[in-house]
């Protein structure tokens, strides 16, 4: 009853394992970047329409805009309220170090973000004339 079993399947386990494993966390490794640039894109919306509303109430930008971020710090933060339209441009650096990839990929990833939002509404243009508007 002797049953001649080879090695085969612990070998190719050994070597497929790891593979397998080392392609779930870079895919996760993206989705974490992913996640924070979209956060901190809606972030920048929601703080430039607050803006625009004249409803945010707070004098610290990088604050609003660091909520429900997971690995990355912001670096600057560059708020311009003007006459017509308030512009904003955020520089973020994701770190993330992980053992064994740091040949693959980059231990920081950087994330540079713009948006802006004209506060003059466009049916007032078309109504009034581009005479009626105050520009920058």
């Amino acid at each position: 009853m002797r049953q001649k079993e080879n090695g085969n399947y612990t070998v190719e386990g050994a070597f497929v394992v790891p593979v397998v494993l080392g392609l779930a966390f870079l895919i996760l490794y993206t989705l974490f970047i992913v996640h924070d640039k979209a956060v901190l894109q809606a972030n920048l919306d929601n703080l430039i329409f607050l803006l625009v509303e004249e409803e945010f109430e707070g004098e610290d930008y990088q604050e609003f805009l660091s909520q429900g971020l997971w690995f990355t710090t912001l670096e600057s933060v560059n708020i311009k309220d003007g006459k017509l339209t308030v512009h904003g441009k955020v520089k973020g650096m994701s770190h993330m170090k992980i053992p064994g990839f740091s040949e693959l990929i980059k231990e920081k990833q950087e994330i540079s973000l713009s948006e802006s939002y004209c506060k003059i509404q466009p049916e007032l243009v078309i109504r009034f004339g581009k005479g009626a508007a105050i520009y920058d």
